[in-house]
């Protein structure tokens, strides 16, 4: 199975956690010991949804997420590009930018115009 060291790991933490919130607290220690727990939460989750995104067959969502980032940040520069441009400006393979910018265009973070053979993509202000 894929996860299964991560999987581990996080029933350890949630073990860790469960540990800590039945453990006594002095009265001044409560905050910084609650804020600790939430962190730790918050962290927990982010692992949790990692797993179950790889488990489900999506990848990983957090490289997705920064790719799509890096892909906005140059458009509001460039102004508009070709799935070919884009190739060029980030190192990755055509058809994976082309992927980036349909899904992108489907969540209506883009739209693209068709100019002869080429495929312009923009944001969608």
């Amino acid at each position: 199975m894929k996860g299964s060291k991560e999987d581990v790991k996080v029933g350890k933490d949630l073990l860790k956690i469960k540990d800590q919130i039945r453990r006594p607290v002095k009265r001044k220690d409560r905050k910084s010991q609650m804020a600790q727990i939430e962190s730790q939460l918050s962290e927990l989750t982010e692992k949790i949804e990692e797993i179950r995104d790889n488990i489900s067959g999506n990848g990983s969502s957090h490289t997705k997420l920064k790719k799509k980032k890096e892909i906005i940040y140059l458009l509001k520069n460039e102004g508009k590009v070709t799935a070919t441009d884009l190739s060029d400006m980030i190192d990755l393979s055509r058809t994976r930018c082309s992927e980036y910018l349909n899904e992108m265009r489907k969540e209506g973070i883009l739209r693209s115009k068709k100019d002869g053979k080429k495929k312009y993509y923009e944001l969608d202000v």
